[in-house]
Order: C-alpha cells, then sequence, then structure tokens
C-alpha cells in the first residue's frame, strides 16, 4: 500500500470517527450524561447533569474506546471542557451505554447522600454526647453528686 493509499484510507476513517463521535456527543448531552461539578446545601460535593451549550470539539483513540471532547464558553475568554469516554463496543447501541452510565451517576449518588446521612447521624451525636457530658458537669457542680 503506498503512502497516498494510507493517507486516503486514514481520511476515510477519520471522517467515519467524527460522524460516530459527534452523534455520541449529542446523544450524551441530549441525555444528561454530561456533568458539572456542584455543591450542594450540606457542603458535599457532587456532580450533576450540565444545562449549559456544550460543542463537540473532536476525539481521541484509546485502546477501548474514544474519548470524545466538548467545550461551552465561560465568560471572560475562557472556555470549560468535558470529556465522555464510550467503548468501541458500546457504539452500536448507545441507548444501552446511557442507560449504565445513569445507573452508575445513581449508584454514585446514593453513595453520596448515605455518607452525608451518617456525618450528619454522627455530627448528631456527637452533639449529643457534648451536651450530655456538660450536663453531668453541671449536675456534679450545683448538686455535688457524682453520676
Amino acid at each position: 500500500m503506498t503512502i497516498r493509499e494510507l493517507a486516503i484510507q486514514a481520511y476515510e476513517t477519520d471522517q467515519q470517527l467524527t460522524k460516530a463521535a459527534k452523534e455520541a456527543f449529542e446523544f450524551a448531552k441530549a441525555n444528561g450524561l454530561i456533568l458539572e461539578e456542584d455543591w450542594s446545601d450540606d457542603d458535599e460535593h457532587k456532580w450533576v447533569p450540565s444545562k449549559r451549550s456544550w460543542q463537540y470539539t473532536g476525539y481521541e483513540i484509546g485502546k477501548d474506546g474514544l474519548d470524545i471532547k466538548g467545550e461551552v464558553y465561560a465568560g471572560c475568554s475562557e472556555y470549560d471542557y468535558c470529556h465522555i469516554y464510550v467503548p468501541y463496543e458500546s457504539f452500536n447501541n448507545l441507548e444501552a451505554w446511557a442507560a449504565q452510565k445513569k445507573a452508575e451517576y445513581a449508584e454514585k449518588e446514593r453513595q453520596r447522600a448515605e455518607r452525608v446521612a451518617a456525618r450528619k447521624a454522627q455530627e448528631i451525636a456527637e452533639a449529643e454526647e457534648r451536651e450530655k457530658a456538660r450536663y453531668l458537669k453541671l449536675k456534679e457542680k450545683y448538686e455535688g453528686a457524682k453520676v
């Protein structure tokens, strides 16, 4: 195969990969799979679906899939970037891939909620312990009795 034939083949392959990557990016965007950092009311870091207008910017070929890239204007001549990794076998069924990613995100959110609930329960228990110790100390001071 000559260099020219290789170049033509590479160009055609790039065109096909670009088309597939753009479709996957738009699909991910439409299905809420582009996430942004957010701080919840409980001061816990979490990821939420982005509502910004992300634009496809390219892809990188990996061993097992494509790393699809996008960007959105963030203001003051700055851009925010995102990466979506799509395994090659998932391009045949993006709906199943999206369902799997949503399940992964839901599981991470469930784990985060459990951590927050455990931390709050611990804080309440510690506050009750401190209050009990304070009460006993005051009782001993004013009544002279040890409990």
